[in-house]
């Protein structure tokens, strides 16, 4: 169950590295700076949910 959890979190990381990189072309400043404060704010909840 464990190793299921990390790979679906993996698999959600995936999914928004591909979805910001698809964001970054356009804008990229504010692409990084949104996908960095998303990205600390999912492994907040994903912490504190375990």
């Amino acid at each position: 169950m464990i190793h299921l959890k990390i790979r679906k979190i993996d698999l959600y990381l995936m999914i928004i590295l591909g979805l910001i990189y698809f964001f970054m072309v356009p804008v990229r400043l504010t692409g990084l700076i949104f996908f960095v404060g998303t990205a600390v704010l999912i492994y907040v909840i994903y912490r504190l949910q375990v």
